[in-house]
């Protein structure tokens, strides 16, 4: 399935939309060693306004979604995408 995802970043500093794959978590805070286990990404400047597509993942179940940059995840910027495959 196709996803669009619109975003409006009317904030200060850079941000990193990251969907982890499944069953892998960011933990405590997102770091070069979570790379391995990005399954989609976009950064998003101070100011900039994008509309990106993706293609969901086919397995259903809870991928983990982070800002990727230092300090965000701690933060609180952390939120999850469910997929349900019917």
């Amino acid at each position: 399935m196709q996803i669009t995802l619109h975003a409006n970043h009317e904030g200060l500093v850079e941000h990193d939309f990251v969907i982890m794959k499944l069953n892998t978590d960011a933990g405590g805070h997102f770091t070069d060693e979570d790379l391995a286990n990005v399954y989609w990404q976009v950064k998003i400047q101070p100011g900039e306004s994008q509309t990106v597509t993706f293609i969901a993942p086919g397995e259903p179940g809870i991928y983990q979604i982070v800002c990727g940059m230092a300090g965000h995840v701690e933060a609180g910027m952390v939120g999850r995408l469910e997929v349900i495959v019917q």
